[in-house]
Protein backbone atom coordinates (compact mmCIF):
# COMPACT_ATOMS: atom_id res chain seq x y z
CA UNK A 1 0.00 0.00 0.00
CA UNK A 2 1.00 3.51 -0.71
CA UNK A 3 1.90 5.74 2.04
CA UNK A 4 -1.14 8.19 2.62
CA UNK A 5 0.63 11.49 1.24
CA UNK A 6 1.12 9.18 -2.25
CA UNK A 7 -2.66 8.48 -2.67
CA UNK A 8 -5.54 10.50 -3.45
CA UNK A 9 -8.46 11.90 -1.70
CA UNK A 10 -11.89 11.13 -2.63
CA UNK A 11 -12.39 14.90 -3.65
CA UNK A 12 -9.20 14.29 -5.80
CA UNK A 13 -10.52 11.39 -7.75
CA UNK A 14 -14.10 13.17 -7.99
CA UNK A 15 -12.26 16.18 -9.62
CA UNK A 16 -10.05 14.54 -11.87
CA UNK A 17 -13.26 12.44 -13.07
CA UNK A 18 -15.25 15.57 -13.70
CA UNK A 19 -12.12 17.36 -15.74
CA UNK A 20 -11.98 14.96 -18.30
CA UNK A 21 -8.26 14.74 -18.95
CA UNK A 22 -8.23 11.38 -19.92
CA UNK A 23 -5.47 8.68 -21.39
CA UNK A 24 -6.80 4.67 -22.23
CA UNK A 25 -3.66 2.52 -23.30
CA UNK A 26 -4.49 -1.26 -23.25
CA UNK A 27 -6.06 -2.36 -20.11
CA UNK A 28 -5.55 0.72 -17.98
CA UNK A 29 -7.35 4.39 -18.40
CA UNK A 30 -5.39 7.49 -16.54
CA UNK A 31 -7.29 10.35 -15.13
CA UNK A 32 -4.62 13.32 -14.77
CA UNK A 33 -4.04 16.54 -14.01
CA UNK A 34 -0.09 18.30 -12.99
CA UNK A 35 0.48 18.43 -9.30
CA UNK A 36 0.17 21.69 -7.58
CA UNK A 37 3.77 23.05 -7.87
CA UNK A 38 4.98 22.70 -4.04
CA UNK A 39 4.08 18.87 -4.45
CA UNK A 40 7.12 16.94 -5.63
CA UNK A 41 5.65 13.54 -5.94
CA UNK A 42 2.52 11.88 -7.98
CA UNK A 43 -0.08 10.82 -6.30
CA UNK A 44 -2.33 7.84 -7.26
CA UNK A 45 -5.12 6.06 -6.74
CA UNK A 46 -6.67 2.47 -8.33
CA UNK A 47 -10.00 1.86 -8.96
CA UNK A 48 -11.02 -1.90 -10.14
CA UNK A 49 -14.73 -1.99 -11.28
CA UNK A 50 -17.18 -4.69 -9.80
CA UNK A 51 -17.62 -5.84 -13.31
CA UNK A 52 -14.23 -7.79 -13.20
CA UNK A 53 -15.42 -9.82 -9.66
CA UNK A 54 -18.14 -9.20 -7.53
CA UNK A 55 -15.29 -10.86 -5.21
CA UNK A 56 -13.35 -8.26 -3.48
CA UNK A 57 -10.22 -11.00 -2.88
CA UNK A 58 -9.92 -11.24 -6.55
CA UNK A 59 -10.06 -7.28 -7.22
CA UNK A 60 -7.35 -6.57 -4.14
CA UNK A 61 -4.87 -9.52 -5.94
CA UNK A 62 -4.65 -6.87 -9.35
CA UNK A 63 -4.41 -3.59 -7.05
CA UNK A 64 -1.74 -5.13 -5.21
CA UNK A 65 0.01 -6.07 -8.19
CA UNK A 66 0.06 -2.69 -9.54
CA UNK A 67 0.65 -0.67 -6.13
CA UNK A 68 3.81 -3.00 -5.37
CA UNK A 69 4.91 -2.47 -9.15
CA UNK A 70 4.37 0.76 -8.53
CA UNK A 71 6.63 0.77 -5.17
CA UNK A 72 9.09 -1.14 -6.39
CA UNK A 73 10.21 1.06 -9.13
CA UNK A 74 9.65 3.74 -7.12
CA UNK A 75 7.09 5.19 -9.79
CA UNK A 76 5.48 7.98 -6.89
CA UNK A 77 9.20 10.05 -6.62
CA UNK A 78 9.79 10.21 -10.44
CA UNK A 79 8.75 12.91 -12.39
CA UNK A 80 7.12 13.11 -15.87
CA UNK A 81 8.96 15.40 -18.24
CA UNK A 82 9.50 17.89 -15.16
CA UNK A 83 6.32 17.28 -13.78
CA UNK A 84 4.50 15.53 -10.99
CA UNK A 85 0.96 14.26 -11.32
CA UNK A 86 -2.69 13.59 -9.46
CA UNK A 87 -3.27 10.51 -11.67
CA UNK A 88 -6.36 8.00 -11.16
CA UNK A 89 -6.11 4.76 -12.77
CA UNK A 90 -8.78 2.36 -13.65
CA UNK A 91 -9.51 -0.49 -15.50
CA UNK A 92 -10.79 -0.11 -19.67
CA UNK A 93 -14.27 -1.32 -19.37
CA UNK A 94 -13.62 -2.13 -23.18
CA UNK A 95 -10.63 -4.26 -22.62
CA UNK A 96 -12.22 -6.36 -19.36
CA UNK A 97 -14.11 -8.81 -21.43
CA UNK A 98 -10.86 -9.85 -23.17
CA UNK A 99 -8.73 -9.73 -20.12
CA UNK A 100 -11.09 -12.01 -17.88
CA UNK A 101 -10.59 -14.32 -20.91
CA UNK A 102 -7.10 -14.42 -20.98
CA UNK A 103 -6.71 -14.99 -17.11
CA UNK A 104 -9.58 -17.66 -16.44
CA UNK A 105 -7.48 -19.96 -16.49
CA UNK A 106 -4.36 -18.76 -14.58
CA UNK A 107 -3.15 -19.47 -11.12
CA UNK A 108 -2.02 -16.38 -8.94
CA UNK A 109 1.31 -16.04 -9.65
CA UNK A 110 0.99 -15.70 -13.41
CA UNK A 111 -2.10 -13.47 -13.27
CA UNK A 112 0.13 -10.95 -10.82
CA UNK A 113 2.43 -11.28 -14.01
CA UNK A 114 -0.02 -10.71 -16.75
CA UNK A 115 -1.54 -7.22 -14.64
CA UNK A 116 2.30 -6.09 -14.29
CA UNK A 117 2.97 -6.40 -17.57
CA UNK A 118 -0.44 -4.91 -18.95
CA UNK A 119 0.44 -2.08 -16.44
CA UNK A 120 3.95 -1.48 -17.50
CA UNK A 121 2.70 -1.36 -21.36
CA UNK A 122 -0.05 1.25 -20.14
CA UNK A 123 2.52 3.18 -17.67
CA UNK A 124 5.32 3.52 -20.72
CA UNK A 125 2.65 4.71 -23.54
CA UNK A 126 1.37 7.23 -20.72
CA UNK A 127 4.33 8.63 -20.51
CA UNK A 128 5.10 9.38 -23.76
CA UNK A 129 2.08 10.60 -24.04
CA UNK A 130 2.38 12.90 -21.32
CA UNK A 131 6.27 13.74 -22.41
CA UNK A 132 5.34 14.63 -25.78
CA UNK A 133 5.48 18.89 -26.74
CA UNK A 134 1.82 20.18 -27.58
Amino acid sequence: MLAQKYRLQGKDVIFLSRKRQYFSAGLFGFFYRKQYPNNQFHQISLHITIKYSKRSTQRNVIKRAILGQIQEEMLVTKPISGYYYKMFMVVNKHKLDEFQQKIANLDKKAIIIEVQKQFSYAWDKFISKIAQPK
